[in-house]
């Protein structure tokens, strides 16, 4: 049994978007300065060479919505990521704690697994 195998609290294939994400807990967004109301996934990485990266999102973004749909956790993020149409163009919201906004970005997703 590997260790890469299904992780509960973090996604570490990039998939179609070319983003990692993890769920926030307390801890992390104190640490983070993300406010308390917020629900969604804390961006870890993102693809260097990747769609998200055309997309300005960055570690440290909170993951708020993908197409209008709410994203509270890593299982929603990938339930949502694996329904969407290959190809097809993604309106994210993300929170930016450095401003202190809601950012919306569309992403062109990579077509090829």
């Amino acid at each position: 049994v590997s260790s890469q195998q299904v992780r509960p609290l973090a996604s570490n294939d990039m998939g179609p978007l070319g983003i990692s994400v993890k769920d926030l807990d307390a801890a992390t967004m104190a640490r983070n300065g993300i406010p308390s109301n917020l629900q969604g996934v804390l961006i870890v990485d993102v693809d260097s060479a990747g769609p998200s990266r055309l997309a300005r999102l960055r570690a440290g973004h909170v993951l708020l919505e993908i197409n209008r749909r709410r994203v509270a956790n890593v299982q929603e993020f990938q339930s949502i990521v694996a329904s969407l149409p290959p190809g097809a163009t993604v309106a994210v919201m993300i929170y930016d704690q450095l401003s202190d906004q809601r950012v919306i970005a569309t992403i062109n997703p990579d077509s090829v697994p």
